[in-house]
């Protein structure tokens, strides 16, 4: 279900981001994905499925689908034409690289809380997963309010450089 949501919700990501601007959508998106892993930081040993793991990995879901457009149409506005596959493709990269050394952390994380136990029980994995989701919580928020500034900054820098008539630049 993760998947689709993604799928969802990114293919409306761009027209949201027309209507309420990239800062907005990344704003919603980062505290979506921030909720979601505090939310799995607090998994109980007793927990279930349906009830304590999937709504949260659905906010997750969510709010990666809001992030996907806004940081593809930011990283790439502002590019010469002929750069701009270049500058997609080093987003692109950057993003897998990202997505495959977070969940390489967030195993070691995990694994760490359970190393010394031959047989660990239910309790020690779930304290595991709670110390790997909730720093990850936290960094989403982090670096929502890194892209926020970001986007501040180039719209003042954009502000401040001579625009051509029709030309429009929103963040």
């Amino acid at each position: 279900p993760i998947t689709l949501i993604i799928m969802i919700v990114s293919s409306r990501a761009g027209a949201l981001t027309t209507r309420y601007g990239a800062r907005a959508m990344l704003n919603v998106g980062f505290v979506s994905i921030a909720i979601g892993m505090v939310i799995l930081a607090r998994l109980a040993v007793d927990g279930t499925y349906l009830i304590d793991v999937l709504p949260p990995l659905l906010m997750f879901a969510a709010g990666s689908g809001l992030i996907y457009a806004p940081l593809f149409i930011t990283g790439t506005t502002g590019i010469a034409d002929s750069d701009q596959g270049l500058a997609s493709g080093l987003l692109n990269s950057a993003q897998e690289l990202g997505a495959a050394l977070g969940v390489t952390l967030l195993g070691a994380i995990a694994a760490a809380a359970t190393v010394d136990l031959e047989d660990p029980p239910a309790s020690e994995l779930v304290t595991g997963y709670r110390g790997a989701a909730g720093d990850p919580g936290d960094d989403a928020l982090l670096a929502g309010m890194a892209a926020c500034r970001a986007l501040v900054r180039a719209k003042v820098a954009a502000m401040r450089k001579p625009q051509r008539v029709g030309e429009r630049f929103e963040v």
